[in-house]
C-alpha cells in the first residue's frame, strides 16, 4: 500500500513539475513576444482621442522606420485579439500601430459607448489619432492601412487630408456600397436558385435595406456559398501561436473577446449597421488622389459590400503619385489573412516611399 502510495505521489508530483515548466515556458515565450527588439520600439497604451481612451499597440523592428496605423474594419469590427501575429509581418519596414477604434476590442468593458458610433466620430478619431501619432513618435505624416470598412476610412483621410499621410493602403476596399449589395443580390439569387431553403433566404435579402438583420442574411448566405473568411484554413500564421502567446491578451482575456455573448450584443447596440455610417464617406466619385495609392484584392471576394471587380474598376480610374494592386488568391480578407504576401508589398510600397 506504501509503495501504490509513493507512486501516486511520484506521479503527481511529475504532473505537477511537467504544468509549472508549460506555464512558465509560456510565460517567457509571451515576454518575449511583448519585449521591444533591439533598436526598435513595444509599447502599449490607451490614448486620449476626442475625451475617450482608445487602446493602441505599438511595435517595429527599427524606431526609426516610417510608421503604419492599422485601420481594422468599421464600425467597431476589431480584431485585436487575433490579427497581432499577421500585423508582425509588417514590422521589418514599418513602426505597426494596432488601433482598437473607440468602444470595441481593448476597450471594452472600461471604455464602453453608451449610444451608436457615427460617421463624424470615426473620422474625427482617426484624425486625432494621426495627429497624436505623429506627435508620440516624432513623425510629420503615416501610412494607412486599412480593411474593408477600415479601407474606406483610409482613402477619406487620404483624400480629405493628404498633407498627413505617406500613403495609403487599401484591402478589400468597396468603393460603392450600393452597387456591391445589388451584384450580391443577382449573384446569390444564381447560386441559390436550385436550392429550396437557400432561395428563400436569397429573396429575403434586400439589397436596398442596410439594417443588422439584413447584414445577417448575407452573412448566412456567404458562409452558405463559401463566401466568407476561413480565419483557422486561410491564414498563414500559426493559429495556436496566436492564440496562446498574445502579448496584449491573457488567455482569460481572449477567452472572454472570443465568446462573450454580452460583447457581441453590445456590439449590435452601438454599430447597428456599417452602412450608414461608411455611406458619407463612401470613395467612389474620389479618384484623385494626392498620396500614393495602393490596393489589395481577394480574387474571390464577392459578399455584400465587397466586390473585386467594383475595386479593380475603381483603382483603373485613380489618379496618385504612384499606385499599384495587389491581388491574392482567395476572399474578402485574404490578402491580410496571407500575411506573407502583403508584407512583400508593403515592403516594396516602402522602398517606393521611404
Amino acid at each position: 500500500m506504501k509503495g501504490f502510495l509513493k507512486a501516486i505521489a511520484v506521479f503527481l508530483g511529475i504532473i505537477v513539475g511537467l504544468l509549472a515548466a508549460a506555464v512558465l515556458i509560456w510565460a517567457v515565450i509571451r515576454f518575449c513576444y511583448s519585449r521591444a527588439p533591439i533598436g526598435g520600439i513595444s509599447e502599449e497604451m490607451y490614448a486620449d482621442i476626442n475625451d475617450t481612451k482608445q487602446w493602441i499597440s505599438i511595435y517595429g523592428k527599427d524606431k526609426d522606420a516610417p510608421v503604419l496605423l492599422y485601420l481594422h474594419d468599421t464600425p467597431c469590427s476589431s480584431n485585436s485579439n487575433i490579427d497581432w501575429l499577421c500585423l508582425r509581418r509588417f514590422s521589418k519596414d514599418y513602426i505597426v500601430v494596432n488601433w482598437d477604434q473607440r468602444g470595441c476590442g481593448k476597450n471594452y468593458p472600461d471604455y464602453a459607448l453608451q449610444s451608436p458610433v457615427t460617421t463624424e466620430q470615426i473620422v474625427s478619431d482617426a484624425e486625432a489619432m494621426t495627429d497624436f501619432l505623429c506627435d508620440h513618435l516624432g513623425r510629420e505624416k503615416i501610412t494607412l492601412l486599412g480593411l474593408a470598412g477600415g479601407a474606406t476610412l483610409g482613402c477619406h483621410l487620404a483624400l480629405e487630408h493628404p498633407e498627413k499621410y505617406d500613403a495609403v493602403v487599401s484591402i478589400a476596399l468597396s468603393p460603392d456600397f450600393d452597387r456591391s449589395a445589388e451584384l450580391f443580390k443577382q449573384d446569390i439569387m444564381e447560386a441559390a436558385k436550385n436550392d429550396p431553403e437557400y432561395d428563400a433566404l436569397a429573396h429575403s435579402f434586400d439589397p436596398t435595406v442596410h439594417t443588422r438583420e439584413q447584414a445577417d442574411i448575407a452573412f448566412k448566405l456567404e458562409i452558405h456559398y463559401h463566401r466568407a473568411d476561413d480565419l483557422a484554413n486561410e491564414s498563414d500564421v500559426s493559429v495556436l501561436k496566436t492564440v496562446l502567446f498574445n502579448p496584449y491578451f491573457l488567455p482569460h482575456q481572449l477567452i472572454s473577446s472570443i465568446f462573450d455573448t454580452d460583447y457581441y450584443q453590445y456590439l449590435k447596440q452601438i454599430a447597428p449597421a456599417q452602412y450608414p455610417v461608411l455611406k458619407p464617406i463612401e470613395v467612389k466619385d474620389r479618384t484623385e488622389y494626392q498620396v500614393p495609392f495602393y490596393l489589395a484584392e481577394g480574387t474571390k471576394d464577392y459578399t455584400q459590400y465587397g466586390n473585386v471587380d467594383l475595386a479593380t474598376a475603381y483603382y483603373a480610374q485613380v489618379t496618385a503619385p504612384d499606385k499599384d494592386i495587389l491581388y491574392v488568391e482567395g476572399k474578402h480578407a485574404s490578402p491580410m489573412l496571407q500575411s506573407k504576401k502583403l508584407a512583400a508589398f508593403l515592403h516594396e510600397i516602402a522602398q517606393k516611399n521611404g
